[in-house]
């Protein structure tokens, strides 16, 4: 899921509004795929950090019950 919204972001938002050298050319290492590869990092690192605070919150809600 992080590749597939993170590419999203990438390719929809950010890439059109970035100068030539950090834009994807395909099949190629340039800075665009170093950018591609942040961006994912950062939403799977916001998935996991979701997941870590929503388990904590459910271990509280069973707790009560």
């Amino acid at each position: 899921m992080a590749i597939l919204i993170g590419n999203a972001i990438y390719y929809l938002s950010l890439a059109p509004h970035l100068p030539d050298a950090f834009r994807h050319q395909g099949f190629q290492m340039d800075g665009g795929v170093v950018i591609d590869f942040l961006v994912c990092v950062t939403v799977y690192g916001l998935i996991r950090l979701g997941v870590r605070l929503n388990g904590g919150f459910v271990q509280r809600l069973r707790a009560r019950q």
